[in-house]
């Protein structure tokens, strides 16, 4: 699982490096057995870089890509994709659980979609109850690793029921009559002092693990009951309720069920995020162009960016300042500026300013895409997340 800290370091490194992205599962393994990961867009695509390289550099790029083929060529891959960071001195290998874009680097480590993930994907905790059993999962790009399990365990012992004596009357042994309503009470009462304890157990494994939020699934009475002492114990807490008697199901097919339902809920959040930035009066910065600016200056909290809408960006050499000026010289410095790649180098500067980057799609990118493209939460600014 990849963290902010390998991230960072990654990005300090000061050799060049190649870096590539490729999904490494067979969409298709009904009709084909596992295949390695696809080592010929690698080779295409190498061809097409060393173009671009000085002869020097060819050379080293060739004999560092020669490991990363060595390495893929009859692998047997288990993840869903690969992160590979290789040099004369570095080697660094990711897997995830989570599809990516293909892409070959040469140069700086390219962390644009690293952070990317980061950014566009929360820890959420899973809660899957029944009547026996409250399940704990944690939920994160793509990962689902259970946390911690809780039986229900209710005692009887100590109940007096006559509808189980010796001799028992026509209307016991139907179970009616206040004996059975005292019995049916004291039932519910247990369970709810377990859906009690469960909630509470929830609420402190989103301080544990620093979950964005909480999805609870089950029956409709646990998971009401549940939500309800959850909302009272931490009411900052998003939760979820999903309808659905699933307590009994691998932890795979539990997850399918659940992702795209995080998905959605997450597209939610960034379309309510989205419109609130662009109506506020304060606590925002919408200007692409001041965004940019403060965004190097490290008061940008939040940012984000739409999807597919392009920020022509130019970097100074020498101060590395960016900013969208066309000319080719830095009016701060007077360093030449070349073009940088817009999500490489939004990622490199909100990573070192400790800025969360967002790429947002669908209407919330449209929405963003008419105001400029490109906006900020101010650091100061506290937004309170609710379901």
């Amino acid at each position: 699982m990849i963290a902010a800290k390998q991230i960072q370091s990654l990005a300090s490194l000061k050799e060049p490096v190649v870096s590539v992205f490729l999904n490494t599962e067979n969409p298709n393994p009904s009709r084909h057995p596992r295949l390695a990961a696809d080592v010929s867009w690698l080779r295409k695509k190498k061809a097409a870089l060393e173009h671009s390289l000085t002869v020097h550099e060819a050379k080293e790029f060739e004999k560092v890509f020669a490991r990363v083929e060595e390495f893929l060529d009859g692998r047997h891959p288990q993840e869903k994709a690969l992160a590979i960071f290789a040099g004369q001195n570095t080697w660094t290998v990711l897997s995830l659980e989570t599809t990516v874009q293909h892409e070959i680097h040469w140069g700086r480590a390219a962390v644009g979609q690293l952070v990317r993930l980061l950014g566009e994907h929360s820890r959420y905790g899973v809660v899957a109850v029944d009547r026996n059993t409250a399940r704990f999962f944690e939920c994160y790009l793509g990962e689902f690793n259970s946390l911690s399990e809780k039986q229900f365990e209710v005692d009887e012992s100590q109940w007096k029921r006559t509808d189980v004596g010796h001799i028992a009357t026509e209307t016991m042994r139907k179970g009616h009559g206040p004996d059975r309503d005292l019995h049916d009470h004291r039932l519910d009462a247990q369970y709810e002092r377990l859906w009690s304890d469960t909630a509470a157990h929830a609420a402190s494994l989103v301080k544990q693990h620093d979950l964005a939020g909480i999805f609870l699934v089950g029956p409709e009475r646990p998971v009401s009951s549940i939500h309800k002492h959850l909302v009272a114990a931490a009411a900052d807490i998003p939760v979820v309720n999903v309808f659905e008697d699933l307590g009994q199901f691998a932890p795979r097919d539990l997850r399918r069920r659940i992702e795209p339902l995080i998905a959605e809920f997450e597209q939610k959040a960034r379309l309510s995020e989205v419109r609130e930035l662009l109506a506020a009066d304060a606590g925002f910065v919408v200007d692409p162009d001041e965004t940019l600016a403060k965004l190097q200056a490290g008061t940008i909290g939040a940012l984000f960016v739409a999807e597919n809408h392009e920020l022509h960006l130019r970097e100074c050499v020498n101060c590395q300042t960016v900013s969208r000026e066309s000319g080719p010289v830095c009016a701060p410095c007077g360093g030449q500026r070349i073009g940088a790649a817009m999500t490489e180098t939004l990622a490199r500067i909100a990573l070192a300013k400790g800025t969360r980057l967002f790429f947002v799609s669908g209407e919330a990118g449209e929405l963003l895409a008419k105001a400029g493209g490109m906006a900020g939460r101010l650091r100061q600014q506290r937004r309170m997340a609710r379901a």
